[in-house]
């Protein structure tokens, strides 16, 4: 069975791909079943219609009515939703795979540059293997790999290319590899993998021809919900359009005391996790062994910052600055936070952050942006007189 990935125009069919699959093979007809953007070909003749490609079980119906010659199914799929993909594949469940790209022009992009085809074994049901589960999900902005047990996971963020997002097929195939070169999947040759329905069918072929070029020839392709080792995707908020830091500190409390989420700007990452806290009334006597952290936002982008722990005598971290303070412009702010997070008890500290007079909505949002490179996941947010440690007048 040939999966093939590729678009080619010709006519006499109904189906461009299929003339140009009969051109490619010296124009003898194609008498087995074939599948494009036109439906599904068995002898020639349509026997699915595009708009039942995605219907679970028409692919099966039909190969099971019109009995091609053979048991070759060609998949021209490649520009459609990666959920025909998927419908298809499912309706295929059980049978064994050769993967590739017809296309000669795609041999020297990777994946395909490294081989031009790989055979698995195809599944539609996630592995029932106590011992240890590799899962593959693509998502919109990055690639997440599972295992279980242990719950370990790759965190593969995309390439950006032209403001665009695009998967890092690379590294990829360098954590797979090191993974398939670990004690728990040396031996083994399955792999689970999801794909986000914004993708093109492509994408499953890529990712498919990349596990299975590293040894993953048993290959569960299942909805993300029916992966054994999967991530909870944070909800995404965008900040566009919002001008005073006012307006974003607004939206921001909308998510206060909810599960944490990714904020961005249009495609352009803020944050990739953080939460909104309550605000906590700071006691008039800290007890030993906590911290504060804060930062005043200035219009300059800088920040005035400053942290105050309570030291636990008996602990080795004792001579450790308790006070610390200093105005940091915007390009020291990252730096200064960071620096501050290493101490022993602001390390886990929310950050109180507040907006000064005429801070816009970039500006408060850049400097939310440095304080989570700089480690920080739950913020707090006040007005100026409101912070704990108080900023000179």
């Amino acid at each position: 069975m040939l999966l093939v990935a590729c678009s080619k125009p010709a006519q006499k069919t109904g189906s461009p791909e299929l003339d140009q699959f009969e051109l490619d093979r010296g124009g003898r007809a194609f008498t087995d079943a074939y599948v494009s953007r036109a439906g599904v070909f068995i002898h020639r003749k349509l026997v699915v219609p595009p708009a039942k490609l995605a219907t679970p079980g028409a692919l099966k119906a039909a190969l099971g009515a019109s009995k091609p010659a053979s048991a070759m199914v060609v998949l021209d799929i490649d520009l459609l939703p990666v959920v025909v993909a998927q419908t298809l594949l499912r309706d295929l469940d059980g049978t064994r795979i050769e993967i590739a790209h017809r296309d000669g022009s795609r041999s020297s992009e990777y994946p395909t540059g490294i081989d031009d085809s790989c055979v698995f074994d195809l599944s539609s049901q996630p592995i029932a293997n106590p011992e240890a589960t590799l899962s593959i999900e693509i998502l919109a902005d990055r690639v997440h790999i599972g295992t279980v047990p242990g719950n370990q996971f790759y965190d593969i963020r995309h390439k950006v290319r032209d403001k665009d997002p695009e998967i890092d097929w690379e590294k990829l195939d360098k954590a797979l590899k090191h993974l398939k070169g670990s004690e728990s999947f040396v031996a083994r040759d399955d792999a689970e993998l999801a794909v986000d329905p914004t993708y093109p069918s492509v994408t499953l072929v890529n990712a498919a021809l990349v596990a299975c070029h590293l040894g993953f020839k048993k290959l569960s392709i299942v909805p993300r919900l029916q992966l054994t080792a999967k991530v909870n995707v944070p909800d995404v908020v965008d900040f566009s359009g919002l001008a005073t830091a006012a307006e974003v500190i607004a939206k921001m409390r909308e998510r206060q005391g909810k599960e944490g989420f990714t904020a961005r700007i249009g495609k352009d990452d803020v944050c990739d996790w953080m939460k909104v806290v309550a605000p906590a009334t700071a006691p008039s006597k800290p007890a030993p062994g906590t911290g504060t952290l804060v930062a005043l936002v200035r219009t300059s982008g800088g920040a005035w910052v400053a942290m105050s722990q309570t030291l636990d005598a008996q602990a080795p971290s004792s001579t450790e600055p308790t006070h610390r303070e200093q105005e940091v412009p915007a390009d020291a702010l990252r730096a200064e936070l960071t620096s501050m997070r290493l101490l022993a008890n602001i390390k886990e500290a929310p950050l109180q952050i507040a907006a000064g007079e005429g801070v816009d909505g970039a500006t408060f949002l850049a400097a939310i942006r440095k304080a989570c490179e700089a480690h920080t996941v739950d913020f707090d947010l006040r007005a100026p007189g409101e912070l704990s440690l108080k900023p000179p007048s």
